[in-house]
């Protein structure tokens, strides 16, 4: 089990961002060099802008395998979601063994007792189409 309060996940005015209130948390492992990633990147950012605006009980964070704080904020200005701050990089390495992530993109989404629900979140999200019912309904909401 993994304690979520131990991130320091930021907002986007880089102030604290706490997961308390989160039923279900998508960890978005990703980078601004991974051609992939910088093609999923607008597909989970557009549908992260419309599930918010309905449901407060789920949340992405992003989690950069950028290689500087310069690139990570760089790729991070396109997201609409949180992210775990660059600086804590052991943090990183420690949810990436922890949840044993292989290539980027990956999206997995975990409770709030850090129990992973799926690791196939990339494939959710692509095959929901921007539906955010179908997403909810993969993920037993």
């Amino acid at each position: 089990m993994f304690d979520l309060k131990s991130l320091n996940i930021i907002n986007k005015d880089n102030q604290q961002f706490n997961l308390d209130d989160k039923k279900i948390i998508g960890l978005y492992f990703s980078a601004s060099w991974c051609p992939p990633c910088r093609k999923f990147t607008p597909v989970i950012s557009i549908l992260y802008e419309d599930m918010i605006e309905y449901y407060d009980d789920i949340e992405f964070v992003f989690i950069s395998s950028d290689k500087s704080n310069i690139e990570f904020n760089e790729y991070w200005n396109k997201m609409s979601f949180p992210a775990l701050s660059y600086e804590y990089r052991d943090k990183k390495e420690e949810l990436v063994k922890l949840y044993d992530i292989g290539p980027i993109p990956a999206l997995i989404f975990i409770d709030t007792n850090g129990n992973i629900i799926t690791k196939d979140g990339k494939k959710i999200i692509e095959d929901s189409n921007g539906n955010i019912e179908y997403l909810r309904n993969k993920l037993s909401m």
